[in-house]
């Protein structure tokens, strides 16, 4: 009884921290504060352009849109049909630009990749 009376008054008194009171102070932080604390960029964007053939049909371009779209670190795809190029946006700490043409090719299309950038990343 005494101990539960005691371990009350430490948390009540707030002598109790707790194991993420770094993360608490961080969270009711201003918006300013926490964007000058986050200095970093965990995505490494990227953006291929990859040609594409074989795409007869519009169901063709949403099969290859919706496959890569659920791939992990693909972060947007833009394949319109009609049209052989892909322009596909990635974090390359998850998936390269060559594993993107492996995937396309896996389902039966002919891939090449024709430009790869990195993408300027901006708050």
């Amino acid at each position: 009884m005494k101990t539960m009376i005691l371990l009350s008054f430490v948390v009540a008194a707030g002598l109790f921290a707790s194991p993420h009171a770094c993360l608490d102070k961080l969270c009711a932080a201003p918006l300013a504060a926490k964007q000058q604390v986050c200095s970093f960029d965990p995505v490494d964007k990227y953006k291929a352009v990859i040609r594409i053939t074989g795409i007869d049909c519009a169901a063709c371009s949403k099969m290859i849109q919706q496959t890569l779209s659920k791939t992990k670190g693909v972060l947007s795809v833009d394949l319109a049909y009609p049209g052989n190029q892909a322009v596909v946006q990635f974090d390359r700490h998850q998936i390269s630009d060559k594993q993107i043409v492996q995937l396309i090719e896996k389902l039966g299309y002919q891939a090449q990749c024709i430009q790869c950038e990195k993408l300027s990343s901006k708050f």
